[in-house]
């Protein structure tokens, strides 16, 4: 399914535990493309982050020069005694902004929760988005009903 969008889109990196600083990354994505994982359910007990099943998009970044990807993912996550750390990676091996998120902890119940993660410089040509999940100390993690939601330029 796809969609288009139009306008400015100027996006703050806020200063976290990891060390980066605050900033603004403005880029002008013109399409959106969407993947949902409705029904689908996926428990994992691992502290090495793995790919989430249903969670990949293939899409053409166009333009010239490089400019942002800006992904968006929501989802239903339980995390029982652990916390659960979600991220986003561009072909593999590029981690966004922010690396990591603790998307569930041990406090919150069964929720729906959502995210955004930037990469700030993505070149023209074929990428793949590939949300990745993990427990932090090895519990049991769920993840369920999500949905993947990638900005590019077209």
């Amino acid at each position: 399914m796809r969609f288009l969008v139009g306008g400015m889109c100027a996006v703050a990196v806020l200063a976290s535990s990891w060390g980066a600083r605050a900033g603004a990354i403005n880029c002008s994505p013109t399409e959106l493309r969407i993947l949902s994982a409705a029904g689908v359910r996926n428990d994992k007990a691992s502290t090495t982050f793995g790919n989430l099943p249903h969670a990949a998009i293939t899409f053409t970044q166009g333009g010239r020069r490089a400019t942002c990807v800006v992904v968006q993912f929501s989802a239903v996550a339980q995390s029982g005694v652990d916390r659960l750390e979600i991220r986003a990676v561009l072909d593999g091996n590029v981690i966004a902004t922010p690396p990591t998120t603790d998307f569930a902890s041990t406090t919150t119940p069964p929720a729906a929760n959502s995210y955004s993660f930037v990469f700030a410089s993505v070149e023209p040509g074929m990428h793949t988005v590939q949300m990745q999940y993990s427990s932090l100390d090895g519990g049991v993690v769920t993840v369920k009903d999500h949905v993947t939601i990638v900005q590019f330029v077209k």
